[in-house]
């Protein structure tokens, strides 16, 4: 094979080619990695055209918007057939309620002239006491020997914190000095508890109404009358110890 070409032989290879329809590419000086950088950015030039916004709406031809027209007429003639239910549904609840009779609805009504409540604990609680504790109405001489002693109402079983009653059961019965000042008319207290001291009358202490009384005025005195027995019957058993020495 000869290294070298003449210009004959390539005037003559340029005849068969036209001859033949082939046309020789023009001759380009680039060098090999600009020629590749253009057929790069060739490529990339028509992938971002063809995955542009505008090429990606799809444009809808008469057959596809009336398929999705008959769709949506479908659509929205089941859901009014659904609210047709409904309402029929609701209109029988609502005839059968009627037909089984109507309920009457309880209202309260408050009286504007009645007056508000309000406790009354210091002049309640005093006269709770004043009606618990009384005294005898026939009086003995005060200057007698007994009048020295007090004398309480004996308080029920019921009254009495548990372990109370037996303990008063057995000093009735055992020490006769106790059962003596237990039964007589008349006592005077020996001593009396601070929170049984009289208060200072007043506009509001001299109005007793018992209906307004509530249950824990009740059940502070009936604690501080259980109390004042278990402290005077501790003070007679002294007084019955002192007398027996």
């Amino acid at each position: 094979m000869p290294k070298f070409i003449s210009e004959v032989d390539v005037e003559a290879r340029k005849k068969i080619q036209e001859a033949e329809g082939i046309v020789e590419a023009p001759y380009d000086a680039r060098s090999l990695y600009e020629r590749l950088q253009a057929e790069k950015d060739r490529k990339q030039e028509e992938y971002e055209a063809t995955n542009a916004l505008k090429n990606r709406i799809h444009r809808l031809d008469e057959d596809e918007v009336e398929y999705l027209q008959t769709l949506a007429t479908k659509q929205y003639k089941a859901d009014m057939e659904k609210e047709k239910e409904v309402a029929e549904l609701v209109r029988e609840a609502t005839v059968q309620a009627n037909r089984s009779g109507h309920i009457p609805t309880t209202s309260v009504t408050i009286d504007p002239t009645s007056k508000p409540f309000y406790n009354k604990g210091g002049s309640s609680q005093r006269a709770l006491l004043a009606n618990a504790v009384k005294r005898n109405s026939g009086s003995l001489d005060m200057s007698g020997p007994q009048s020295k002693r007090s004398n309480i109402r004996t308080p029920s079983s019921s009254e009495m914190c548990p372990g109370q009653h037996e303990n008063t059961v057995k000093t009735k019965t055992d020490d006769p000095v106790v059962s003596k000042l237990l039964n007589g008319s008349v006592m005077r207290p020996v001593a009396v508890l601070p929170g049984l001291s009289e208060y200072s009358t007043s506009d509001s202490d001299q109005s007793t109404d018992s209906d307004d009384d509530e249950s824990t005025d009740v059940e502070d005195a009936v604690c501080t009358l259980q109390q004042i027995a278990c402290t005077r019957i501790r003070y007679a058993k002294a007084d019955g110890a002192v007398d027996n020495d």
